[in-house]
């Protein structure tokens, strides 16, 4: 569960109060400028707390230490590049939230890109469907 209580940022964001649920699958709409990529980028602790806090089951986001971070958040930029050959399915690993034995790992991602039917998808240049990433990363953790 992650909890925004009194969130405030200079950029467009004033008295954030909302709590979102732990397993749902959240949209934010607005008008262009409205504050959505800075509310997520808060929450990611990409940028720092004006006001207010942001916890994490029962941790605030300002107490937390880049480790613990790693087991709550995982963040993709929307208009990320990337600069080398990797497939869907190495971007994926690496955001796991902690190296798993080889074994292990591509047991894990293997079932993870059969559930949501996108094996297809695994071994695919990451410039070919980065949406395929946004989707699976939501699942990974």
């Amino acid at each position: 569960m992650i909890r925004i209580e009194k969130l405030t940022q200079s950029y467009c964001l004033n008295d954030i109060n909302c709590t979102l649920p732990s397993g749902k699958l959240i949209g934010i709409m607005g008008a262009n400028g409205a504050g959505k990529s800075t509310l997520l980028k808060t929450i990611a602790g990409i940028l720092p707390l004006k006001q207010g806090e942001v916890w994490f089951d029962n941790q605030p986001l300002s107490k937390m230490n880049a480790t613990e971070k790693s087991h709550h958040i995982a963040y993709l930029a929307q208009n990320t590049q990337i600069h080398w050959d990797l497939s869907v399915y190495d971007v994926i690993a690496l955001g796991l939230a902690a190296p798993l034995p080889k074994e292990k790992e591509r047991s894990k991602l293997t079932a993870l890109f059969y559930s949501i039917n996108r094996i297809n998808y695994a071994l695919s240049p990451i410039n070919t469907d980065s949406n395929a990433i946004s989707i699976i990363s939501l699942k990974v953790n």
